[in-house]
């Protein structure tokens, strides 16, 4: 399951603030989709991304 956000980077930094893990970080080389796979405290494992 993907999550949209505009800001992917601020999404992902409040996620590690509250206790998740990164498990992958993407971003397209021209920049026109960023995305990140995270894992909750609970260990639910999800994404979060973005079209540019």
């Amino acid at each position: 399951m993907y999550i949209y956000a505009e800001d992917v980077e601020e999404r992902l930094k409040t996620a590690l603030d509250l206790g998740a893990k990164l498990i992958h970080e993407s971003k397209k080389p021209d920049g026109t989709y960023n995305y990140v796979i995270i894992e909750d405290p609970a260990g639910a494992v999800f994404g979060i991304g973005n079209m540019q």
